[in-house]
């Protein structure tokens, strides 16, 4: 076709039966796509990336880097993440997610929710988990630097000592995860804040715990670390 890319209008479907690279296997791919006016629509594209199923629907501009996806996933496990998120530990369990990304290739605007009935990263237990953010992100080489979560439990359960009606808020920078602003029920009112590193999943944290049994909460948390 001639004239600018922009003017040439396409339509057709990408599939494969396995296609691998970088860490990620995409089975099952089925992409009806359309090019128009320099837009590319994807609308009802599906595969299992790393296993996991994957929907795609939206939009991407290349020539003026700006995409508009909405994605749904269920089923989601570490390792369906572990290509797209340096460093995460191997955890037990699966998680159905929804999300919403818009704006610049480099700085897209992100409405994510997802939630698992149940994960387990020994010793931590988790039932009825949830996160949520809408941010920016800055994406470096199709990573972000970095990422920001709310995030709740209807229970916890660390080296047997149990908390209920947890929420707060998770900083995922590459290296480690920073937790703050952490309620809970164990006992008592709980509050908790700090940091887990990836590498050796090594814990630097601060409770406090007004009523219920400190000596259970100090299992988890080194000895100076638990105030109430």
């Amino acid at each position: 076709a001639a004239g600018p890319l922009s003017n040439v209008q396409l339509t057709g479907t990408v599939s494969s039966p396995s296609v691998s690279a970088s860490g990620v296997t995409v089975a099952k791919l089925n992409v009806p796509l359309a090019w128009r006016d320099g837009v590319l629509s994807l609308n009802g594209t599906s595969a299992l990336v790393n296993g996991a199923p994957v929907s795609v629907s939206g939009s991407v501009s290349p020539l003026k880097g700006q995409l508009a996806l909405s994605v749904t996933s269920q089923g989601l496990t570490a390792k369906s993440l572990s290509a797209f998120v340096p460093g995460l530990p191997k955890i037990d369990g699966a998680a159905d997610l929804t999300a919403k990304v818009t704006g610049s290739f480099s700085n897209p605007q992100v409405q994510l929710s997802a939630k698992s009935a149940s994960l387990a990263l020994d010793p931590v237990s988790v039932k009825g988990f949830w996160i949520a953010t809408d941010q920016k992100l800055s994406v470096q080489d199709g990573v972000p630097s970095s990422l920001e979560l709310a995030f709740g439990a209807d229970r916890l359960v660390a080296a047997g000592v149990p908390i209920d009606s947890l929420t707060g808020k998770l900083n995922y920078d590459g290296q480690s995860v920073r937790f703050s602003n952490v309620q809970g029920s164990a006992g008592g009112p709980l509050s908790l804040a700090g940091s887990v590193r990836l590498s050796d999943l090594a814990l630097d944290a601060q409770a406090e715990l007004v009523g219920g049994d400190l000596a259970k909460i100090t299992k988890l948390l080194a000895p100076g670390m638990v105030s109430g």
